[in-house]
C-alpha cells in the first residue's frame, strides 16, 4: 500500500503540491499536522478521486481544524485502513499558553493510554527525547514513549521537527516526514520504502 504523508507545509506553491497530488499513485494521504486551512483546501480539491484521507493536528494548528475542513482526525482513536490499523496522536509538548494542540506530559501521558493497540502510530510529535533535541519545543512526548514501549507498533509517522530522519525506537521504526513524502506499506504495517517528495 502506498500512502501520501504531509507534514508542516508552512510554505508550499500550487506546482508543487500539484505534483506531489497528481504525479504519484497512492492509496490514502495521511495528514500530520501544521496545515493551514488553505492548505487543507487545496489537498482535498486536488487529491484522486476515492483516496482515503486522514490525519492528526500539530502545534500550530486549532485542536478543530481537521473537523472543520471535514477531514477525519483520529488522534485518541484507531482506524481500520486496507487491513492496517491506525492511531492518531495529535500536537506537540506544550511550551506556551496559546490555545493551540500542545499537550503537557501528563495530558500525553493520559492520552496515550487511552490509545488502543495499533501497526502503525501516525503523530505531530514523537517519543521523549528520540530525536535528541532537549528545548521544550521538540524535547517530544513521554506519553508516545510509553505508548511505543507497550504497544510496539511497526512505524511512528510524525513531523513536527522539520527533517526527514529514518530512526528506531525499541521495537518501533520512527520516520520524521518534513513536507511531503511517498510511503510504501507492507501488509504487516512495517514500511518497506520511502521517498522525499518536497524537502
Amino acid at each position: 500500500m502506498d500512502i501520501l504523508v504531509f507534514a508542516d507545509l508552512h510554505h508550499w506553491s500550487e506546482e508543487e503540491l500539484l505534483s506531489c497530488l497528481s504525479n504519484n499513485n497512492y492509496d490514502g494521504c495521511i495528514l500530520l499536522g501544521d496545515i493551514d486551512d488553505e492548505t487543507l483546501a487545496f489537498i482535498k480539491t486536488n487529491i484522486k478521486s476515492g483516496t482515503k484521507l486522514f490525519g492528526v493536528v500539530g502545534n500550530h494548528d486549532d485542536w478543530d481544524i481537521l473537523k472543520r475542513n471535514d477531514i477525519e482526525d483520529i488522534s485518541g482513536k484507531t482506524i481500520d485502513f486496507n487491513g492496517i490499523v491506525f492511531a492518531g496522536l495529535g500536537g506537540s509538548h506544550r511550551y506556551n499558553d496559546e490555545e493551540r494542540a500542545m499537550l503537557t506530559q501528563k495530558q500525553s501521558i493520559v492520552a496515550a493510554k487511552e490509545l488502543p493497540k495499533a501497526e502503525i502510530l501516525i503523530s505531530h510529535d514523537t517519543a521523549y527525547r528520540a530525536m535528541h533535541y532537549s528545548d521544550a519545543v521538540h524535547c517530544g512526548l513521554k506519553g508516545i514513549s510509553k505508548y511505543l514501549k507497550k504497544h510496539a507498533p511497526k512505524l511512528n509517522l510524525f513531523g513536527h521537527y522539520h527533517s526527514y530522519n529514518l530512526l528506531s525506537y525499541h521495537k518501533t521504526t520512527l520516520l520524521c516526514v518534513f513536507r511531503c513524502a511517498l510511503i510504501t506499506i507492507e501488509t504487516d504495517g512495517s514500511m518497506a520504502k520511502w521517498k522525499t517528495l518536497l524537502s
